[in-house]
């Protein structure tokens, strides 16, 4: 069955309903377009997409440990400064949560680019790890009411990546490396984590990526 935009707008939208704030995950492996769904959600939903790319360590941090070749991986996040997002999120009423967002242009976290307002009933968090059963990362879904996993084949989804590192002006042997290195093995500890969503969403590989096809 394919969904239209609408039809997903509908079916977040019947999460809100208790009245309290409910917060709506959306996971997949790099390049399969969660990002662009959450953000399509967001703007017919009227609220605000909160990343967990925002929770990059600094690239001195990732310097300073040795993990800038790894940068991506769940270890070169910092996943308390999240589960303290998440936390907040959650229990705040009347009070605003600003929380970081990563900038593609510099590369880096920038702190409280987001702003979640009282009024944001159902809000969209994205990321790679969401539903990671590893160390603090396992408190993640407590936090999460629903979380949509975006499907695809992980081939398409590394050309995707490797059509971005091109962008970077990366030649092609350093992107060759960090696919291998990194990109794709990522990827396959992220597949890992699919049997615990409550919603298996494809993306079709369409120009204006306005159609979704469930497959659960």
């Amino acid at each position: 069955m394919v969904f239209s935009i609408d039809e997903l707008v509908q079916q977040a939208q019947s999460l809100a309903f208790s009245g309290s704030r409910t917060i709506l995950g959306i996971t997949g492996i790099p390049g399969a377009g969660k990002s662009t769904l959450a953000e399509q959600l967001a703007d017919r939903l009227h609220t605000v997409v909160v990343p967990m790319d925002g929770f990059h360590l600094s690239n001195r941090e990732l310097t300073a440990q040795n993990l800038m070749q790894r940068k991506g991986a769940p270890e070169t996040f910092d996943i308390a400064g999240f589960l303290e997002c998440l936390r907040k999120l959650k229990s705040a009423g009347g009070t605003p949560v600003q929380c970081p967002r990563y900038s593609r242009e510099i590369h880096e976290p920038v702190p409280d680019a987001v702003t979640v307002r009282p009024d944001h009933k159902l809000i969209i968090v994205e990321g790679n790890y969401l539903l990671l059963r590893q160390g603090d990362w396992m408190q993640v879904r407590h936090f999460l009411d629903a979380v949509w996993y975006v499907d695809i084949d992980i081939d398409t989804a590394m050309e995707r990546v490797r059509r971005r590192h091109r962008l970077k002006n990366k030649t092609s042997e350093e992107i060759e490396k960090m696919l291998e290195r990194n990109d794709r093995p990522n990827a396959l500890l992220i597949e890992q984590t699919k049997p615990w969503a409550d919603m298996l969403i494809a993306m079709e590989d369409l120009p204006d990526l306005n159609s979704f096809q469930s497959i659960q």
